[in-house]
């Protein structure tokens, strides 16, 4: 398969996700209005973005010739790119809204503090690069929190709550601690 950046553009796909010149404050020009739509007014039927949203996971978590750095954040440019690819209309507010509106929350976006354009996208969990740190961190007796939280649907929480059912039981993943 054809790259989709050369070897020259390498060095402004890494990002620094720590470096002051980027935040994840959203542009309001790019925030998704209020009748949830992108800013650009055009609906998004929920089939298409479920389907854009995978595509899009997809991407971000496996694809082997878009560049990551070690965190997993991508040059959001090259992404859309990509994504054109499937989706020709795709624009930087689409991608901003089913980052932003993902059910799953499984996406970040990094924005230039000085222009207010996207700069850099990730996923935030499962990605097949063993280049890419996951953040998890196993618990110890040494590290457990006083809280653990768990990302599901109410209708899931009979399932995981019931002692008695095959089902039951947390995976791993999608926790967050405080």
């Amino acid at each position: 398969g054809r790259m989709i950046c050369t070897e020259d553009e390498r060095s402004k796909e890494r990002p620094a996700h720590r470096d002051a010149r980027f935040t994840t404050e959203c542009p309001s020009d790019l925030l998704p209005r209020a009748d949830n739509t992108p800013s650009h007014g055009r609906k998004f039927p929920p089939a298409l973005k479920t389907q854009f949203s995978k595509e899009l996971s997809q991407l971000l978590r496996h694809n082997k010739r878009i560049v990551r750095d070690s965190a997993g954040w991508c040059y959001a440019p090259t992404v859309l790119q990509h994504m054109r690819q499937r989706f020709s209309w795709a624009t930087v507010a689409d991608l901003v809204f089913i980052t932003l509106t993902s059910e799953k929350t499984r996406f970040m976006l990094l924005f230039a503090r000085e222009s207010d354009r996207l700069g850099y996208v990730k996923c935030t969990q499962g990605h097949s690069d063993a280049t890419v740190a996951e953040s998890n961190t196993p618990l110890t007796t040494q590290n457990t929190p006083q809280h653990v939280y768990h990302a599901t649907y109410f209708k899931n929480l009979p399932n995981i709550l019931s002692p008695n059912d095959a089902r039951s039981g947390l995976r791993p993943g999608g926790f967050a601690t405080s």
